[in-house]
């Protein structure tokens, strides 16, 4: 499990050490892309960690709780179905949004275990997100080797 800075490793330390002691995690220190790759899901708060998630192509549960005064003005202001990013950007539901309340152990673990027993699923997530990431990327890769020919075949006919 990675976590963000120093004082968030050093409270999850003591949390770890003191209270689940027998859990068999490594906390890592602002590692988050290398834990993501080596991960078969990702239980992940919404924001850009969710983008990162979908580049690294794995299946993931996105969890996020508000302050209520913020939860209660933000969702009449905004009025998407989603609030992460891949779900976002496909515009239809790629991954579970668990919100608010609905945020709990139980929860959480039920939609990790969704991933985890069905394969297909997880397939067809990835695919979803290599579809997305080559729609973010725009073909640059081959935009660039097109206009590099592109420069070589100018240099030769001048």
């Amino acid at each position: 499990m990675p976590a963000a800075n120093q004082a968030r490793f050093t409270y999850l330390s003591e949390l770890i050490a003191t209270d689940y002691a027998a859990l068999p995690l490594t906390l890592t220190l602002k590692q988050s892309g290398e834990v993501m790759a080596a991960s078969d899901v990702i239980l992940i708060a919404s924001g850009t960690a969710t983008l990162e998630a979908m580049f690294c192509k794995k299946p993931m549960v996105v969890a996020y709780r508000l302050s209520t005064l913020t939860y209660a003005i933000l969702s009449r202001l905004v009025k998407s179905p989603w609030i992460s990013l891949p779900n976002l950007l496909a515009n239809k539901t790629l991954v579970p949004e668990i919100l608010q309340n609905e945020v709990t152990p139980e929860k959480l673990a039920q939609a990790v275990e969704r991933w985890l027993e069905d394969p297909s699923a997880c397939e067809e997530v990835t695919h979803e997100f290599q579809r997305l990431h080559q729609q973010l990327r725009g073909g640059a890769s081959e935009k660039a080797a097109l206009a590099i020919i592109e420069l070589l075949n100018e240099k030769k006919s001048a």
